[in-house]
Formats: C-alpha cells, sequence, structure tokens
C-alpha cells in the first residue's frame, strides 16, 4: 500500500520543525521491541594507516565532523529547536552530514504529521502544493505493507531530494533517504517515539559535504523527557568534493534532555585508504545552547600513536597527536569548528 506526498513549503516546515523539536509532556508507551545495543563498538586501524602532522588537522576535523553533525539528531522537549539552532549557527566550520536519527524524524513526520492515530487509512492518498521551503523538492513515498494504517514493523518511508534547501542559507540536498522500520511506537500527537529502523543512503549529497552511500542502523528510546539512541554506520562512504573517500565504520550513541546532550563515538573512522580506530576517552557533553563545552575522543593509528579531539569549557577544540610511547608530536589548541 503506497502513498506518495508532495510537501508544500508551510508543511515541510513544520515537518522539519517537528523533527527538531519534541513536544513537552506528550506521552508514549514503553519502548517494547526496541532495545538499545549496549557497549562500546569495537575498531581497529587498517596495516599502514598512519596520523602525522601533514592529515592530523584534516582527520581532525572528520572526526569533528562524525560528533558534532549528528549532534541535532534526536533533541527533544522545548529547547530542541533553539539548540538546533545554535548549533547550525555554531558549526559552520565543521557541520558535516544531517543526522540520520533527524532525517528519520523528518520522514516518520512527512509520513503522517499525527501519527498513528489519524493516519488517511485510504490506499492512496497524495497532498499537491510546492515543496521544500527555501527552495527544491521533497517527494516522499509510504509503503504501508500489512496495510493496517499506521508505521509498523516492515513499513518504509523513501524520501527523494531535489535540491532541497530547509532553511535559509543551508546547503541544498539531493538524492535518497529510504528508511525501514523492524519496530516503532508514535505517541498520539507524534511528537515522541520508540524506533529501530535501517536507514540506506543512496547518492544522498550535501552541498559542499559531499555524497553519502551506505546504510546506517538506528535505534531510539523515548523516557519521559529523555532520549536515549544509538546509530551504527556499516561500511558507510562519504565522497568528499575533492574526490576523496572516508569510510564511516562507527556507532554514535548517547542520551539527551532539554538540558543536557551525552555523546560518544566509538569504532573505526577511513580517510584516503587509511582507517583508524576510534573510541570516546570522555564523554562529550552539551547544554541547552548545543554547544559541546567537555568531553574527548581519539583516533588511534597502526603504529599505535594517538591523535585526541578535546571539547574546551568555551565550545572551542583542543587538538593533539601523541605517538604511542607518549611523546608529543604536535598540537593545536582553541580551534574553532
Amino acid at each position: 500500500m503506497r502513498r506518495t506526498l508532495f510537501l508544500s513549503p508551510l508543511t515541510a516546515s513544520l515537518l522539519l520543525g517537528l523533527a527538531a523539536c519534541g513536544g513537552g509532556g506528550d506521552e508514549i508507551g514503553p519502548a517494547g521491541s526496541v532495545t538499545l545495543p549496549s557497549g562500546a563498538r569495537g575498531g581497529s586501524a587498517t596495516a599502514g594507516a598512519d596520523l602525522n602532522s601533514s592529515n592530523v588537522l584534516q582527520v581532525g576535523a572528520r572526526l569533528a565532523k562524525a560528533l558534532r553533525g549528528d549532534a541535532t539528531g534526536g533533541v527533544t522537549g522545548p529547547a530542541a529547536a533553539a539548540r538546533a539552532k545554535a548549533l547550525s549557527a555554531r558549526q559552520s566550520g565543521a557541520r558535516g552530514l544531517p543526522s540520520p536519527l533527524l532525517l528519520a524524524r523528518q520522514a516518520l513526520y512527512s509520513a503522517g504529521p499525527k501519527l498513528p492515530t489519524q493516519r488517511a487509512q485510504a490506499s492512496t492518498a497524495t497532498i499537491s502544493s510546492l515543496p521544500c521551503p527555501y527552495g527544491g523538492r521533497m517527494t516522499v513515498t509510504v509503503d504501508d505493507m500489512d496495510g493496517n494504517g499506521t508505521l509498523s514493523s516492515g513499513d518504509s518511508v523513501l524520501t527523494n531530494f531535489s535540491a532541497c534547501v530547509t532553511g535559509p542559507g543551508e546547503p541544498s540536498l539531493n538524492g535518497r533517504f529510504d528508511l525501514t522500520m523492524s519496530a516503532v511506537t508514535v505517541s498520539p500527537i507524534g511528537t515522541a517515539l520508540n524506533l529501530d529502523a535501517t536507514a540506506t543512503f543512496s547518492d544522498f549529497s550535501v552541498q559542499g559535504e559531499g555524497t553519502l552511500n551506505g546504510t546506517v542502523r538506528i535505534w531510539l528510546v523515548t523516557e519521559g523527557q529523555q532520549e536515549r539512541f544509538r546509530m551504527s554506520y556499516q561500511n558507510a562512504r562519504l565522497t568528499l568534493p575533492s574526490g576523496e573517500v572516508q569510510q564511516m565504520q562507527y556507532d554514535l550513541y548517547g542520551s539527551q534532555t532539554d538540558a543536557q546532550l551525552n555523546l560518544e563515538l566509538s569504532g573505526a573512522i577511513g580517510l584516503g585508504g587509511q582507517l583508524f580506530a576510534a573510541s570516546s576517552t570522555a564523554v562529550f557533553m552539551a547544554g541547552p545552547d548545543g554547544v559541546m563545552r567537555s568531553g574527548s575522543s581519539q583516533l588511534r593509528d597502526a603504529a599505535g600513536d594517538v591523535l585526541q579531539l578535546q571539547a574546551q569549557t568555551s565550545g572551542r577544540y583542543d587538538l593533539t597527536l601523541t605517538s604511542a610511547s607518549g611523546q608529543s608530536l604536535w598540537s593545536s589548541l582553541g580551534l574553532g569548528w
């Protein structure tokens, strides 16, 4: 059972706003079959992978973008919109790709803003008007596999972006984002959810950032005013504007409320054919403004050299490279990504 929707500027802007903003007091049932995997994801460096003074800034920027690009993905509650706006304004240097969790939220709201209780029951229902708020088009196709009129296990939401601009000054989006649900529970007014889904990117491009292909498993559990989440990239590949390819084999996981975001990363990140082991050494933490002011993460090469990204209380970052024996090899402090 398939529905195709063409979103108006007003509808799209509302959906995108809802995707970044939950509603205080919205109640949802227990997570049920949605269980977040526990423990850090293991990762290792490939033979010959080398961190050195000539590549640490580039590799460090990819680590920062992996963390900061996904930090807006699952915010909930009344402060979410302001936090996402603050992140957007402050992260022009290292914002990275839109979070898969953010895109998943948008896909679910696009499927029906009042899911599940008021979703259209007809086999076909089309809303036709102009598309994305600031230009371009977003086409959403919903496959209701069991025909029950609500999102459930096995259903999918397929989103095609065509020069879609979601906000003033934002980069345009092109390509496809497919979301298939293993389990999903949506609150009556559609702002809180539990989700276990697989997202597939097909030539999904963000102007100035590159083109993403591959899959990511998404888990999200709502517990009162807190959300816990995990996003697991499975051999995803980001082709940068330079033509260089970044390999994404890591998990991002944490929790968030209006007052605080906690975020960790583990697995492996690759660039230029080299894969580096990635791990968090201290949980990244952000307050209501969305700016990370504590936390650290590191990459390790084949020789055991370590590149560490450390958040400062000022909201800036220190990047240091240390040899396997503990010798300081390179550092840059107060980076303004």
